[in-house]
C-alpha cells in the first residue's frame, strides 16, 4: 500500500523538478528490532520512484562499518542526506519523517540539492566564523507544527558550516530514553553541545547566542 497519494506525488514531482543536483538518501536500519524502519524504507523508496534526482541506499544493522564511518548514534532508523558527490554535511534524521517533519525532510533535500537557504546574511557570516565543533540535537514529534522551523535552522547551520556543525533531528516519541536523558518535556527542544538548551522555535539570533555560549 502506497504511503503517498496521487495528489502528494504530483506536488512532489513539481518540487523535485526544481532540484539542481542529485541528492543521496542513506538510510540505516535494524530490521530485527526497529519498529519504524520498514515504514521509513517504504517512504524513501516511493520518493526515489518519483524522481531520478533522488538516490536511495539502505544499510541494515547497527554496528556496520558504514554506520561507524558516519559516527551515528545507536538509534534506528537513521537517515543521512548527502550531495551527489557523497559529501556529508553533518545532517541526520533519527526516526520516521512523518507528519510535520516530512516538510523538514523536504526542506533539507531542497537545501542540499540547490544550496538555497533562508538564513540571514549576518547568520551566515557567524556560521562561517565558527572554529569549534558544534552539535545540535533537535527533539521533535510528528504532530508539532513548530518543530520544522527548529529542525531547519539546525540543518541549515550544519549545511553552511565548514564541517564544524552536526545537526540531529530526533523524533523523541520513538526514542524516549534519550528524551529523558535531555529532560525533554516539550518540543521542539534544541540541545547544543549537551549544555545549552533552547525551548520552542527560536529565531536565528537566539540560536546564535546559544551557540556562542556553548563554545565559549
Amino acid at each position: 500500500m502506497s504511503l503517498l497519494d496521487e495528489n502528494v506525488r504530483n506536488e512532489l514531482k513539481e518540487i523535485f523538478k526544481e532540484f539542481d543536483k542529485k541528492v543521496k538518501i542513506k538510510l540505516f536500519l535494524d530490521e530485527s528490532s526497529c519498529e519504524m524502519c520498514n515504514e521509513a524504507k517504504s517512504l524513501y523508496s516511493e520518493l526515489a520512484e518519483i524522481s531520478d534526482r533522488l538516490e536511495l541506499e539502505v544499510i541494515d544493522g547497527k554496528n556496520t562499518e558504514e554506520a561507524k564511518k558516519y559516527n551515528l548514534m545507536d538509534m534506528r532508523p537513521a537517515t543521512i542526506i548527502l550531495d551527489e558527490n557523497g559529501k556529508d554535511y553533518g545532517i541526520r534524521f533519527y526516526g520516521i519523517v512523518s507528519g510535520y517533519e516530512f516538510s523538514s525532510f523536504l526542506e533539507t533535500l531542497i537545501l542540499v540539492s540547490t544550496g538555497k537557504h533562508q538564513l540571514k546574511d549576518s547568520t551566515v557570516d557567524f556560521i562561517k566564523s565558527i572554529d569549534k565543533d558544534v552539535d545540535f540535537k533537535v527533539f521533535v514529534t510528528p504532530s508539532c507544527p513548530y518543530c520544522p522551523t527548529a529542525v531547519y535552522i539546525g540543518h541549515a547551520f550544519a549545511y553552511l558550516s565548514n564541517n564544524r556543525i552536526k545537526s540531529n533531528m530526533i523524533e523523541v516519541s520513538e526514542f524516549p530514553e534519550i528524551g529523558e536523558k535531555y529532560n525533554v518535556m516539550g518540543v521542539p527542544r534544541t540541545v547544543i553541545n549537551d549544555k545549552e538548551f533552547q525551548e520552542g522555535a527560536a529565531p536565528e539570533e537566539m540560536i546564535i547566542d546559544k551557540v556562542k555560549k556553548a563554545i565559549a
